[in-house]
C-alpha cells in the first residue's frame, strides 16, 4: 500500500506543474539559483493603468459584460479589445510594487535573463515598450535573444528585445517553441502571472527536461477585490469626453 501511495505521488510530481504564491517581488530572488531563465507577466504583475479603467480586471469584465448582451464573444472581443488598447495607449502607468524596478535591475546586474511574456499581440509593441521605459524598466538588457523574431511554428507569436508577445495563444506552448527555435535550454525557468491558469501552462518546458516553477503572483488580488464597475464607468465617460476634445483639436 505505501508503494503504490509513493508511485502516486511521483506521478503527481509529472502531472502537476509546482506552483508557488508570490505576495511580493522582494521574496522572488530565493528561488533563483544558476542558469535560470525568469520570465514576467506584464498586465497585473509588472504594470497596471492608476485608474480601474482600462486594468486587466475591466478588461475581462467588459468583455463578459459585451458577450452577453450580443451572445457572441469572438463579436465582443473586437468591440473590446481595441477599446481597451485605446485606454492603455493614454493611461498613465505604475509598477504594482514600489520595489519592482530594484528587484528586475538586481536581477539584471547579476547577469541573470529576464524576459516578459504576455498575451498582448505585436501590434501593440510599441506602446508596451513606452509603457514599461515609462517606468524604467528595459527587458532587453539580460533578454535571452537580441531584436527581433516571429516564431516559426506560430506566426502570431512574435518577440522583440525581451518581451514575448504571445497575441492570447497559450503561453507555455509559446515560450516552449520560443526556447526551442533559438536552442536555449536553461536549467530552470521561473515564470510570474497574477492568474494561477498561466502560471500553470508553462509546464509544458518539464517534456524537453526544464525544470518548471510557477509563481502567482498576489499583489494585484487587492485590485481585483476593489474593483467597482460604476467607478469605471464614470471614468469610461470621461475619457470619451477626452477623445471628443483631441479629435476636435487634431
Amino acid at each position: 500500500m505505501r508503494a503504490l501511495f509513493v508511485l502516486f505521488l511521483i506521478i503527481q510530481s509529472y502531472i502537476w506543474p509546482i506552483i508557488k504564491e508570490l505576495p511580493s517581488f522582494a521574496e522572488l530572488e530565493q528561488y533563483i539559483h544558476n542558469e535560470t531563465l525568469v520570465v514576467f507577466d506584464l498586465d497585473n504583475t509588472l504594470i497596471r493603468p492608476k485608474q480601474m479603467l482600462g486594468s486587466d480586471e475591466w478588461f475581462w469584465y467588459y468583455l463578459n459584460k459585451k458577450t452577453d448582451e450580443y451572445n457572441d464573444k469572438q463579436r465582443a472581443l473586437k468591440e473590446v479589445l481595441p477599446l481597451w488598447q485605446d485606454i492603455q495607449a493614454s493611461s498613465s502607468m505604475q509598477c504594482l510594487e514600489p520595489c519592482t524596478k530594484h528587484v528586475v535591475e538586481a536581477l539584471q546586474k547579476k547577469g541573470i535573463p529576464v524576459m516578459v511574456l504576455t498575451t498582448r499581440e505585436y501590434d501593440f509593441a510599441n506602446v508596451s515598450v513606452q509603457q514599461l521605459c515609462s517606468l524604467e524598466l528595459d527587458f532587453s538588457k539580460t533578454a535571452p535573444v537580441k531584436g527581433f523574431v516571429k516564431l516559426h511554428k506560430i506566426p502570431i507569436v512574435q518577440y522583440e528585445d525581451g518581451i514575448l508577445f504571445a497575441d492570447n495563444h497559450h503561453k507555455g506552448e509559446a515560450l516552449l517553441h520560443f526556447l526551442q527555435q533559438h536552442s536555449l535550454q536553461p536549467k530552470r525557468v521561473i515564470f510570474i502571472d497574477d492568474k494561477h491558469t498561466r502560471v500553470e501552462e508553462p509546464n509544458v518546458l518539464e517534456s524537453i527536461g526544464i525544470e518548471y516553477l510557477g509563481l502567482r503572483y498576489t499583489a494585484a488580488d487587492k485590485y481585483v477585490r476593489e474593483f467597482d464597475p460604476k467607478v469605471t464607468e464614470e471614468q469610461f465617460q470621461s475619457f470619451i469626453k477626452q477623445e471628443k476634445i483631441g479629435s476636435k483639436a487634431a
